[in-house]
Order: structure tokens, then sequence, then C-alpha cells
């Protein structure tokens, strides 16, 4: 889409941003109600068009910045390709990625479908890690630029019943701080986001049984994005949003891996 008018604002590109932690995403950084202090122009991408056309009518119409649309499948290679053309696009530079998309799918693994467990490594795994790498690529250019890739808690430990996912949400946080410390010092900052449970469609989609999990240890997608989009803006490392997730990933590292894997089989059991 071509831009309506010209535009001073920096320029937010956000994925999974039709739903959820993604629409949240979009819209503080819209309203300029963020850490950042200033309206963002946007890209946003998702699979559903005509849900990620609300969010552009929506955020337009309230904040007066420009929307543009990307429809796009992550897990493929096709999706990926059209996000690497739009980082190659001079003509107006990302000044900040949200690397937010995932998927998550619960059920023993070799009893669900293997195209779950691959969906989840396509996109939560290959797609950031892509993405990542051409957000570097282009705001090495500039010398400055914020990346926020969007982890779990889950990755902190083992999660029967979702060992694909936590697995890939270790990778998102190990690969996110190894590479902070690589772009040390050329103006590009990094950081991980590490969520627990916040209430969004993801946890239907995941096919997840929430009827078990106690009301403490939910978040709404405003707590979460506020904390998110303050440790970007202040260059932290690793942000847990909610004392219960800090005190959770904390405990994690005190108790011994097959302690830790037997309390997570009787949880997810409970689940």
């Amino acid at each position: 889409m071509t831009n309506k008018f010209e535009s001073s604002n920096p320029l937010a590109l956000v994925t999974g941003a039709s739903s959820g932690i993604g629409k949240e995403f979009a819209a503080k950084l819209a309203s300029g109600q963020s850490a950042f202090n200033q309206k963002h122009d946007l890209i946003i991408v998702a699979r559903d068009e005509s849900r990620l056309n609300e969010v552009k009518d929506n955020l337009e119409s309230s904040y007066g910045v420009n929307v543009e649309v990307i429809s796009a499948d992550l897990q493929t290679a096709k999706g990926v390709a059209l996000m690497k053309e739009r980082f190659k696009d001079r003509s107006r530079s990302i000044d900040v990625l949200i690397n937010n998309a995932g998927y998550g799918y619960s059920g023993n693994f070799g009893e669900v479908e293997l195209k779950h467990s691959i969906g989840q490594i396509d996109l939560n795994v290959k797609a950031l890690v892509s993405l990542t790498y051409f957000a570097i690529e282009s705001m090495r250019r500039s010398g400055e630029g914020y990346i926020l890739n969007v982890s779990s808690v889950a990755g902190f430990m083992p999660a029967p019943t979702s060992a694909i996912y936590a697995a890939s949400k270790a990778f998102v946080t190990n690969f996110s701080q190894g590479v902070r410390e690589e772009i040390s010092g050329t103006g590009i900052k990094l950081t991980c986001l590490c969520p627990g449970f916040t209430r969004t469609e993801f946890q239907d989609r995941a096919n997840v049984d929430q009827r078990n999990i106690p009301g403490f240890m939910w978040q709404n997608v405003g707590q979460v994005v506020d904390a998110g989009l303050n440790g970007l803006a202040k260059n932290h490392g690793l942000v847990t949003p909610g004392i219960h997730n800090k005190v959770l990933v904390s405990t994690t590292h005190a108790i011994p891996s097959d302690v830790l894997r037997t309390i997570a089989g009787l949880v997810a059991k409970r689940l």
C-alpha cells in the first residue's frame, strides 16, 4: 500500500497484529501512549487480511497515523520472503520490530499431528530468526533501531503437552540474549519479553484447557504490552511481566531438573 501522506513519525512493524498482544502493541505504538512517548506509523502483519484492515481503519481514524497492511503467513517461505522485501525497501526504513507472531498447540507429542509441531517451529523459531536478521541488516544502515522478541515463561521449564512450544520459546529467549550481546554498541536495542498466561485468543487456538488455571496467574494484554514497551525503550535485555511470573522463573533455576520435570508433568495432568 502507498502511504497516504508524508510522515515524520517513526515506523514500527508488528507481526501477529490482528488480535491479542500484537493488536495491543499496534494500538499502544500508534497512540503514543507508551514508554516511547511518541506516535508511530505502522506496518501490521498477520494472515487474516480482513481483521488487519479493521485494525488499520481503527488506528488511522483514532490516532491519525499511517498504517500499512501486509497479509502474510509467516509459517511459509513466501510469507517470510514478503518481510525480506519490505525490510529491503529503503524509501522508508523500519525503526521498531515487534516479533510477536507465535503459535502453540497442546497435546502429547507423538499423538497430535506432526504439522502442529513443525508449524510452531516454522513460526516461533524460523520466522522470528529471519525477521530479526532482516531488521538488524536494515538497522545497521541507520545505526539505530529497536527489536522486541516475544518469548514466554514456558521457555524456562519443561512443559509436558506443550513440549514443542516451550522448546521454541527457550530458543527465542537464548537466541535473543546472545544476539543482544553481539549487537551491543551498534545502536540497535534488542529486548526479549517473556509473558505468562495472558487473556487472548491464543489459549483457545492452542487447544489449552483453561478451567484449572488460577485467576492470579492471568494478565491482560495491556499489562504485558506496557511491560514490553517500557523494557524496550529502556533497553532492558529480558522482561518478565508480573511478580508471579518473576517468582516462577526464579524458582525454576533453583529446582533440580528431574524434580522440575516431575512437577511440570503433575501440573500438565491437572490442566
